[in-house]
């Protein structure tokens, strides 16, 4: 049973949140100035700093970081869509009091078709990117090198350099 505080302040949010939009409510949820955690560990790339692999967000992480957004009337859904041929996450974030969307259609490209574990980790991937990009939340990994460790060194050739 609900405690008349609890009843007050829940009827005042919901009063609030019929107030807002989409635009306002990402406002409210942005000025909270969220950042992820990050749970996971990349065992492929284990240091002296890090013997355990170094640190990244999960999915769970990400869904935690936007499920704040809840407090505003903000919720979300994911789903995979086929266009052309092309699979993609459909990742739509709505206000529960707007019919305006935000969208993200990310392509589900995985090298391995054949694969269901190479598939499912690419859905998971985009899942939680998708949220990223939605919300604009970032990470509380400052060191991240977007990946660069992980990407072979380019060498540049001297000619190439400051043609645009």
């Amino acid at each position: 049973m609900e405690s008349k505080h609890m009843k007050a302040h829940n009827e005042q949010t919901r009063k609030e949140n019929d107030e807002l939009g989409l635009m306002t409510a990402i406002h409210k949820y942005q000025q909270l100035k969220l950042k992820s955690d990050a749970t996971g560990r990349n065992s492929r790339f284990k240091s002296d700093e890090n013997p355990k692999g170094t640190p990244y967000s999960t999915l769970e992480d990400a869904i935690a970081c936007a499920n704040e957004g809840l407090q505003f009337g903000l919720i979300f859904t994911q789903s995979i869509i086929c266009e052309d041929g092309i699979q993609y996450l459909n990742t739509v974030v709505r206000h529960i009091n707007d019919t305006d969307i935000l969208r993200c259609k990310y392509p589900l490209f995985c090298n391995n078709k054949d694969n269901p574990q190479a598939f499912a980790s690419t859905v998971t991937y985009a899942k939680r990117y998708s949220l990223h990009m939605l919300y604009g939340f970032g990470s509380i990994i400052t060191d991240d090198d977007d990946g660069n460790v992980a990407s072979p060194e380019k060498k540049i050739n001297n000619n190439q350099t400051n043609k645009f």
